[in-house]
């Protein structure tokens, strides 16, 4: 049988990495946050906004949101939920930024997601690469 003292420093052992690795967290939670803002402004939103142009012009017509924490591309006919996202995720560890698609068809829902860089990086994500991870996705919405 296991000691009680030995049983309690091993558990306070746990208790205190899980604080850490908590408070380690939260603070990676809020510079994801602080940095996502920009990149949003200055390299996603743009990009989006810009293939949004684009696909209007074809005939098919897109529309871009910015609630917080995210960018949305959005067709103006379809499913509520249909987009083509890239979102920072507070609640993954470490926190990343997430390209995210889903797109309903009757009552089929495609879904996938992928993580386009971890928020460390984010100053290295190029307009290129956003504008790559929205190429990929748009096949299930522009077929016909």
């Amino acid at each position: 049988m296991i000691e009680t003292a030995d049983l309690r420093k091993r558990i306070r052992q746990v208790i205190d990495e899980a604080k850490q690795v908590a408070a380690t967290h939260r603070a990676d939670a809020a510079r994801g946050a602080a940095s996502f803002e920009p990149f949003a402004a200055a390299v996603a939103a743009p990009v989006f906004r810009a293939v949004a142009g684009v696909l209007k012009a074809e005939g098919f017509p897109f529309h871009v949101a910015t609630p917080a924490g995210a960018v949305r591309l959005e067709p103006e006919r379809g499913g509520a939920d249909d987009a083509i996202e890239l979102r920072l995720d507070t609640a993954r560890y470490p926190v990343a930024v997430v390209g995210r698609v889903q797109f309903t068809h009757g009552r089929h829902v495609e879904e996938d997601e992928q993580i386009l860089c971890e928020v460390h990086e984010l100053e290295q994500v190029t307009a290129d690469q956003v504008l790559g991870f929205v190429l990929r996705a748009l096949p299930l919405f522009v077929r016909r």
